[in-house]
């Protein structure tokens, strides 16, 4: 005589809540848990500088009045000058 299989049909998920105590919930409710914990990755800082270098590059070459881009961009003409040199990093820097 064999044992019969319990098959869990109904799925459950286990957290430990604020007051250390063990929470059982429901699938959907532990997937909703989960989402709204879920940090989402960063992209480096010198990604989001190279493609504001590019963005400033490309405008720069269309209109070269450096001051009403700097203006625009709030930031000072030297800055605005200086960041499309990021542009010529080492590709190994850039990555």
């Amino acid at each position: 005589m064999s044992i019969p299989k319990l098959i869990d049909i109904l799925g459950f998920g286990q957290i430990k809540g604020r007051d250390g105590q063990i929470h059982v919930l429901s699938t959907e409710s532990y997937k909703a848990w989960l989402t709204a914990r879920t940090v989402l990755p960063q992209r480096p800082k010198i990604q989001l500088d190279l493609e504001k270098a590019q963005r400033i590059n490309d405008e720069l070459a269309t209109s070269p009045n450096q001051s009403d881009h700097a203006r625009k961009l709030g930031m000072d003409r030297t800055s605005l000058i200086r960041r499309p040199n990021l542009i010529r990093l080492a590709p190994a820097i850039k990555d």
